[in-house]
């Protein structure tokens, strides 16, 4: 009997159409939001502007006779009038005919300097320009605190510069400042004021796509619930199908299934059970065989003594042990790059391919450090009968074919070829060495350049080779740096 699965609340068609819903409401409203702030902004440094274009031309038409005669106590009682109606006049500067001096200024710290402090030079000589207003979205450098007002180091602030001209001749520039943080604070206002609006709509709109969401998949979830009694052999309900949208649809092609399966229960005495799995054979479609052919060092592995030790040993203890020694020489094997194609038992057979790099010299350097990792494991058992198990291992590098391997009832993916076998054979006579036991062909000798000390042991009679194939025994390793390979795709064990 099939057992029924519950699907995760964060899984569930009503979670995910809700969290859609509310995404996409949340992307539209901030999208609006973000534009109507960013005009809002717009506006806000639009009035400002006009604001200080007004005030810099009513100071300049007033102050023109007294700069002219250079009547500059005068001049100040004039700009300390202005200066009194406008709130957000942060600050205004004078500067005589030479535009080297100033003369005037609000606060009057500024006065006498040849250049004002309480902007980025930038902004001052832009100002000092000659022609048309100009204009500047600035900050002030420091704190100004003069006329009852104050403002604060790095406070927004919109400059105005205006000529003072009598007839065509300039006699000075007047620069007002007009402070943004009013502005600003009445936008950030709006938009908390904005953003709780949106926030009780969000949730609104929530609840009302919580209530649409569940109409919407209660009929899916009692389909499903059908669907479970028919895994478990009941054929006797059908769905109800109401209306003429996509689920009532669902509903009638599930009934229109349970009368296809109705019928089949019928059929079923009538066919043969043969019949019926070749029938039943391609519901998953068909499997496709092949391989190709690609160049890679294999290396075979085999553990000495643990055929007769697991007989000596519970199951149990046997398994435990197997695996901690295979999760090691995996460990050792993947750490150069290699890949496991298959475990034979207590035999390893990995591939290193050598598409892009040395594959022979990733091999060796595995066999050694599986060589290294299995003398720690007998290092740390309390067991004596691991701490007489040893390994052998044979490597060889050459053409291999791998792909999908075996029947259409049974495939997996492996690695055949003489490549295979002969790294196979090597790996036997390992048995007898005296150094390492690692043997490996004088191919992959060819390949080690200095990194490795090898003893050659002469030639060896392989079935199903004519020639005798020279092996070698490495006996010690001269570079250990870490030689590394990029993983190749990955094979699927058999």
């Amino acid at each position: 009997m099939n057992s029924r699965t519950t699907v995760p609340w964060y899984a569930s068609i009503g979670t995910r159409l809700l969290a859609t819903v509310t995404l996409l409401i949340a992307a539209v409203v901030g999208a609006v939001l973000w534009q109507w702030a960013s005009s809002a902004r717009k506006l806000i440094r639009e009035e400002a502007r006009q604001e200080g274009e007004s005030v810099a031309q009513t100071l300049a038409l007033a102050l023109v006779p007294f700069v002219v005669d250079e009547n500059w106590n005068q001049a100040r009682i004039v700009t300390d009038l202005l200066v009194q109606r406008n709130a957000d006049l942060v600050y205004v500067i004078i500067t005589d005919r030479r535009v080297d001096r100033i003369p005037l200024a609000f606060p009057a710290d500024q006065e006498d300097r040849f250049v004002p402090d309480v902007m980025p030079l930038a902004v001052t000589r832009a100002a000092m320009k000659e022609g048309e207003p100009r204009f500047a979205e600035t900050f002030l450098l420091h704190d100004l605190d003069a006329g009852g007002r104050e403002a604060v180091r790095g406070e927004r602030i919109m400059e105005v510069a205006q000529d003072l001209r009598f007839t065509t001749e300039r006699f000075g520039v007047v620069r007002v400042g007009i402070s943004l943080r009013r502005a600003d604070q009445t936008l950030a206002a709006t938009i908390d004021r904005a953003l709780v609006g949106v926030a009780v709509s969000l949730v609104a709109v929530l609840i009302a796509a919580y209530f649409m969401s569940r109409s919407i998949t209660r009929p899916v979830i009692e389909l499903a619930a059908l669907m479970q009694r028919v895994g478990d052999g009941e054929l006797d309900n059908e769905a109800e199908v109401h209306g003429n949208h996509e689920v009532a649809h669902l509903s009638q092609a599930f009934n229109e299934m349970l009368a296809g399966l109705r019928q089949k229960r019928v059929l079923e005495k009538f066919v043969p059970t043969g019949a019926r799995k070749e029938i039943a054979r391609d519901k998953s479609g068909k499997v496709e065989l092949g391989g190709h052919r690609v160049r890679a060092a294999i290396l075979f592995s085999d553990l000495r003594g643990f055929t007769a030790m697991s007989e000596r040993l519970e199951p149990q203890e046997v398994v435990a042990l197997l695996n901690e020694y295979l999760d090691k020489m995996t460990r050792a094997i993947s750490g150069r790059g290699g890949d496991i194609n298959e475990y034979i038992g207590d035999a390893v057979l990995a591939v290193f391919r050598c598409d892009e790099e040395n594959g022979a010299l990733a091999a060796v350097h595995a066999a050694w450090d599986m060589q290294e990792a299995l003398r720690q494991l007998k290092k740390e058992t309390k067991s004596s009968e691991v701490k007489k198990l040893n390994m052998g291992i044979g490597i060889h590098v050459g053409d291999i074919v791998e792909g999908n391997i075996g029947s259409r009832d049974r495939v997996k993916f492996g690695v055949v070829g003489d490549t295979v076998n002969l790294a196979a054979r090597i790996q036997d006579r390992s048995r007898d060495g005296k150094h390492t036991c690692i043997f490996v062909s004088d191919d992959v000798v060819q390949e080690l350049g200095d990194a490795f000390g090898t003893e050659s042991l002469g030639d060896f009679a392989f079935k199903g080779k004519t020639k005798g194939v020279v092996v070698h025994e490495i006996t010690k390793r001269i570079d250990a740096s870490g030689f590394s390979i990029r993983p190749p795709p990955s094979f699927t064990p058999g």
